[in-house]
């Protein structure tokens, strides 16, 4: 109980902190970066010092995305546990620029507004606007998956007619958005798919095409159409930027780069290196910068972009 108190009370104090609790129990403590995790500790051994409490800490975690590595060829069938209902689909990756609309950093899209991009009239004209699709084509468009707020996916009618789509679109959705919340070879958020119904068959007695019919149908399907599509895991990237005193700094730092596998940019100005490193590989590049450099060099770390881990996960 104090635990949760403090870690409360550290939510309170400090807006970038998130605290999640796990399905086993554990508290999760969601930071910025190395550097602040390390001084959220801090206080919260302070405060349950204080308490006579004790904290168990494990190792940081880094937060990974699934995706499709490309189309399907075939369409994915999906049968209801009672065997009534079936549903056909076929999923491809979403357009790189309207994934970046909806949760691109730097996005001028309205589209990046979950208001906006859960209001389906106001979300058709603007991707019919921005994207050159026909309106009537945005139109079918039934839903968006924004969860997490960094991902988002689309559900698309591609049918030429759908017995009861009334009745059962909003099941259809939310086992859509069931299936984006956990992938199938990590168990992380799925991002950057697009899921297109090309049909369904749907019995015609309510009682056979209820929510527990309908929606584990739809997660089963999206996670079929996952297995054969192939899948691409993505893991998140910082853009460190470097301010270095001296030239030994300099070196150092290029050393340091290499080391934890960064990728460098163009120098913006002199005694300044910009690189992207993995956020999995960063723990400790604050503390090794400091030492090697001799103080002489300062870091400053922001969320990038996700990229690609190169291998086949399925492997």
């Amino acid at each position: 109980r104090m635990i949760a108190q403090a870690l409360h009370m550290l939510s309170q104090s400090d807006p970038l902190v998130l605290i999640n609790r796990s399905e086993n129990g554990e508290h999760v403590l969601c930071t910025s970066g190395s550097l602040h995790l390390e001084i959220c500790l801090k206080d919260l051994r302070e405060f349950l010092r204080s308490a006579k409490d004790h904290l168990v800490v494990s190792e940081p975690l880094v937060s990974f995305r699934e995706t499709l590595a490309g189309g399907m060829k075939d369409v994915c069938i999906a049968k209801s546990p009672n065997k009534h209902n079936r549903i056909y689909i076929t999923g491809s990756k979403m357009d790189a620029d309207m994934l970046e609309a909806f949760v691109g950093i730097e996005s001028k899209s309205s589209l990046s507004d979950p208001s906006i991009s859960e209001d389906p009239k106001r979300r058709a004209k603007l991707i019919a606007s921005e994207f050159e699709w026909p309106l009537a084509r945005a139109r079918k468009i039934w839903g968006v998956s924004r969860d997490p707020i960094d991902c988002a996916n689309i559900l698309v009618d591609s049918a030429k007619s759908l017995q009861y789509k009334n009745e059962i679109k909003d099941l259809v959705l939310a086992g859509f958005r069931e299936g984006t919340l956990a992938g199938v070879y990590t168990g992380e958020p799925i991002t950057g798919v697009r899921i297109d119904i090309n049909d369904m068959k749907v019995h015609q007695d309510p009682m056979h095409r209820g929510a527990r019919q309908i929606v584990p149908m739809t997660k089963r399907a999206m996670h079929a159409a996952q297995l054969m599509a192939g899948t691409q895991i993505l893991e998140p990237y910082f853009e460190v930027t470097i301010n270095c005193a001296s030239r030994p700094a300099e070196m150092a730092a290029y050393k340091i780069i290499r080391n934890f596998v960064g990728n460098l940019l163009e120098e913006s100005a002199p005694g300044v290196i910009c690189a992207h490193i993995p956020v999995r590989k960063s723990g400790d590049f604050q503390k090794l910068l400091r030492e090697t450099a001799r103080g002489e060099a300062m870091a400053q770390m922001v969320f990038s972009h996700w990229a690609p881990i190169p291998g086949d996960p399925s492997v």
